[in-house]
């Protein structure tokens, strides 16, 4: 059952630790089919990324999601993300788009927590992006995000599933 207040006072107290965190917010981005609530985007060096990094929190509020929504969600994330980059660099600097689509509902469904957390996520390594998917659902105080491990770019996951944990908790 969606619940609006909680969502809503989620998707405030998430929009204020990315501002704490130094992400640059947006409201009300439309993107073909849908409007994104904000984008927090954060451009900087980061050493564990080997060059600058661009990343992106895209939250949008499901009242269900199903695989099939889950997965055209989180492409339309990256999509944007991808389109959106702003730092032109000089050759031989490495640049990392990461893209965390999060998908916020109040009870919904066991197949796509299910579905997430069994399934890696999509593959981007060839042109420096990372797509990661994460379903929050405030009222049980959970996320779900993908928990396998790929042998190419372990430990990139192991990063991405650790800011997941401490940016998104609910």
């Amino acid at each position: 059952m969606y619940n609006g207040n909680i969502v809503m006072a989620y998707l405030q107290r998430l929009r204020d630790r990315l501002e704490d965190l130094g992400f640059d917010i947006t409201d009300d981005i439309p993107c073909r089919n849908r409007t994104f609530n904000f984008v927090a985007k954060r451009t900087r060096f980061q050493l564990e990324y080997f060059g600058f990094a661009e990343i992106y929190f895209i939250p949008a509020v499901f009242t269900t999601i199903d695989r099939s929504s889950l997965k055209e969600f989180s492409a339309l994330c990256f999509d944007y993300a991808k389109r959106s980059r702003s730092v032109p660099l000089p050759r031989g600097f490495f640049e990392m788009v990461v893209c965390f689509p999060v998908a916020v509902i109040t009870g919904g469904s066991t197949e796509a927590y299910e579905f997430l957390r069994r399934e890696p996520p999509p593959k981007h390594w060839q042109m420096g992006g990372g797509e990661f998917p994460v379903i929050c659902d405030p009222k049980a105080k959970h996320l779900y995000y993908s928990e396998t491990t790929p042998d190419w770019g372990w430990l990139y996951h192991d990063h991405f599933r650790d800011l997941i944990r401490t940016t998104l908790p609910p």
